[in-house]
């Protein structure tokens, strides 16, 4: 019963960490307006939220080993919700910018503890189905974010959106603290072992093509459906969303399938491949064609991105102390290149061609994706 109940409370504290992800995305025009922010300011918006997220996110992974995952966790889940408050009572662009920046640095410092610790009260060998549900929470945070933040800003304002985002986190920063048991490894080996692991870092930099093109389409698919494909607005609003909860079922069922049969390699290796081919055929979409390709898009990215940390806990060799260390450089490889991803479609879109875009994130993430090919890993699976 113990379990379930630290269980619950890390899926739930990670659902409302998706939230606050994307409780700004359909704020931001009406940001734009209050404070006198021009379109183009606010990417810079977005960035800073990722440079928090990539720059703390090793320092996050020593303080876990050094200090224990709940302690970590918590502050992260604190700075997050505190974060998000500042973002809503924010008075200028250097202000806003400021907030986002701590933002992401909350987030760096929930994200491999709070995974480390969910592993750790279940199965070593379940770590498919583990990540898959705690993927799916973010998922789902996510999606109802994008979903129905808009609309609550449209009765509440978009300051008391971003403070309602804050105060949910404030909530289950509280109730982690309480719930949580501080479960620690000692570590027997040192951090350079964990900086120096060339699987971990060929990993890391292979799947980074993949993380930036997700999130370039969850970001700019909507935009590109309405101004080229004339697809209605609220029709083409919705699929960022739904791409978002739709990988909740690919996170469970592709982390249950590999934890039984095993090969997440290869496995990963053939889905992102999969994905990749799928983005090049955007712009060939319609409205007959959009459903299955969102829901296509959403199931694909939910296995991979269970299979790269599933991957990460169980099949690279390194001490169980340092596991949250090596999640954290394999989230601040990813987003730190994926980053790169948003500004070739934007920059290739606008002096190249609309469609040109979805072409190079695309061949980005089938190039870096070859890297893994050199990567040896221990093959782990559930007992028949």
């Amino acid at each position: 019963m113990g379990k379930i109940l630290q269980a619950s409370s890390i899926i739930a504290s990670r659902t409302i960490y998706g939230l606050n992800w994307y409780t700004i995305s359909p704020l931001y025009l009406a940001i734009a307006s209050d404070l006198a922010i021009n379109y183009g300011e606010l990417g810079i918006v977005a960035m800073a939220f990722l440079a928090g997220a990539t720059i703390f996110q090793i320092p996050a992974g020593i303080f876990a080993a050094k200090f224990g995952n709940k302690h970590v966790a918590i502050l992260g889940m604190l700075i997050l919700s505190c974060a998000s408050l500042f973002s809503g009572l924010s008075w200028n662009f250097s202000s806003l910018i400021a907030a986002r920046f701590m933002l992401g640095i909350g987030a760096a410092f929930f994200f491999s503890p709070s995974l480390h610790t969910l592993r750790l009260i279940f199965e070593k060998r379940r770590q498919g189905i583990v990540v898959g549900a705690y993927n799916s929470a973010f998922n789902i945070g996510a999606g109802i974010a994008l979903l129905s933040w808009g609309i609550i800003s449209m009765h509440i304002g978009w300051r008391s959106s971003l403070i309602l985002g804050g105060i949910l986190g404030l909530i289950l920063t509280v109730e982690n603290y309480f719930v949580l048991d501080d479960i620690r490894n000692e570590n027997r080996a040192s951090f350079g072992e964990v900086l120096k692991n060339r699987n971990l870092i060929t990993i890391g930099i292979a799947t980074a093509g993949f993380w930036g093109m997700n999130y370039t389409l969850t970001q700019f698919i909507d935009s590109y459906l309405v101004a080229y494909k004339a697809i209605p607005e609220v029709l083409a609003g919705y699929t960022s969303s739904m791409t978002l909860l739709g990988a909740i079922a690919g996170n469970m069922l592709i982390g249950e399938l590999t934890d039984r049969k095993g090969r997440r390699k290869e496995t990963l290796i053939i889905l992102i491949i999969i994905t990749a081919l799928i983005t090049l055929a955007t712009p060939f979409l319609n409205y007959y064609t959009l459903w299955p390709y969102v829901i296509a898009q959403g199931f694909l990215s939910g296995g991979v991105f269970a299979l790269i940390y599933a991957i990460t806990m169980d099949e690279i060799e390194l001490d169980e102390g340092l596991k949250p260390l090596s999640a954290s450089i394999i989230n601040s490889l990813n987003i730190g290149i994926g980053s790169f991803a948003s500004p070739l479609y934007t920059y290739t879109t606008s002096l190249i061609a609309p469609d040109a875009g979805w072409y190079a994130i695309s061949i980005l993430s089938l190039a870096l994706l070859t890297l893994i090919i050199k990567t040896n890993l221990k093959h782990s699976r559930l007992p028949v």
